[in-house]
């Protein structure tokens, strides 16, 4: 099945030109969608971005069943006005999926606005059939002059050239860098097996002393990290998050303490990990990645880094929540964190 990659806006968006929207796609998503069903839900009756969500182009056999499960997205958050977008050149590949939303959606009483296929620099209208304003040629639009892009890149945001591209975010790195991150974690690990002072490693997961010790550690790093924005995370720091996250109570005593309003530090330092760490240690530290970049409203990321969880074989419970709640298209705002207390528990229970 597709993946689906809902964002909200940090800051409030009205669109006047569909031209300007198609051009400003990357600020939603951070990377321009190819290849892909967009679907921009509008508030307020005056054309405001609001909830927006973008999915691979299906298969025609499974047009339908994209249609019925994207309704159910829209319904749980209150959609009611929509543009559509198939980012695609294959117009027979765009036409069905597209075909299918615009009857699924209006049978629920979704209006459709607008409903397009673009490629990089022109676009097609599936509501209006007037020559005059949409030719057969299509209508040309400025993908390198949007006004939502110059904006977003001067406040900070981070637009990639492709999905490829923003995946690299929580990618791992490789060469001399490895293997300095290889040491440090082996380090690491040694420190823990003596922090267990020979106690049975078969209840690590549930030894009070050990499980303490392994907060702390990961606090003071990223407590450090948060106090010092422009400090790289160091081969030492990435592999105190990497090791100790490793067990169970640390890495959900670690990502309870993430919400929407410290997420954007969170990520800046949980995606530095995600790059450096190395196996075994991988799925907790990309599981609070992916954890960061949802709260922090970057849904595709968040993908991003299930899918490198995925590849590394061994289900991890935070990877399968955050699956969850990006499936169920959960809004941020809606995120309650789990209690300290019942996280702790944990170590009574095993």
């Amino acid at each position: 099945m597709t993946k689906i990659s809902p964002e909200p806006l940090a800051a409030p968006v009205r669109i006047t030109d569909l031209g300007e929207l198609l051009a400003g796609l990357p600020v939603f998503f951070g990377f321009r969608p190819t290849d892909s069903m967009v679907v921009i839900c509008l508030e307020g009756g005056r054309g405001s971005v609001g909830f927006r969500l973008r999915v691979d182009l299906p298969p025609a056999d499974l047009c339908d069943q994209l249609a019925d499960y994207l309704c159910d997205v829209l319904r749980r958050n209150d959609a009611t006005d929509v543009i559509i977008v198939a980012c695609s050149d294959a117009p027979d590949v765009a036409d069905p999926a597209v075909a299918a939303l615009r009857r699924r959606f209006r049978s629920a009483g979704i209006d459709v606005r607008e409903a397009v296929r673009c490629t990089d620099r022109r676009f097609w209208s599936y509501v209006c059939d007037d020559p005059v304003c949409c030719p057969p040629e299509g209508r040309p639009f400025d993908a390198d002059a949007s006004r939502l892009v110059a904006e977003a890149v001067f406040a900070g945001m981070e637009v990639v050239a492709d999905r490829e591209s923003l995946a690299a975010r929580v990618g791992p790195v490789d060469g001399a860098r490895r293997d300095r991150m290889r040491d440090a974690t082996a380090a690491e690990s040694a420190l823990l097996l003596r922090a267990l002072d020979g106690r049975d490693p078969a209840t690590m997961q549930h030894d009070p002393d050990l499980v303490t010790e392994g907060a702390r550690r990961v606090r003071g790093v990223v407590d450090a990290a948060v106090a010092e924005p422009d400090r790289p995370l160091s081969d030492a720091d990435a592999a105190i998050l990497s090791v100790w996250c490793s067990l169970d109570v640390v890495r959900d005593d670690t990502w309870s303490r993430i919400d929407v309003d410290n997420a954007a530090d969170q990520l800046r330092i949980w995606a530095a990990a995600a790059r450096l760490v190395t196996p075994p240690y991988e799925a907790a530290v990309l599981g609070i990645a992916g954890f960061s970049a949802w709260l922090s409203g970057d849904g595709a990321l968040a993908w991003c880094a299930i899918e490198r969880a995925d590849q590394i074989g061994p289900d991890e419970p935070l990877v399968d929540r955050l699956r969850t709640v990006l499936l169920t298209a959960t809004p941020p705002s809606h995120w309650v964190s789990p209690s300290g207390e019942s996280v702790w528990r944990a170590i009574e229970t095993g």
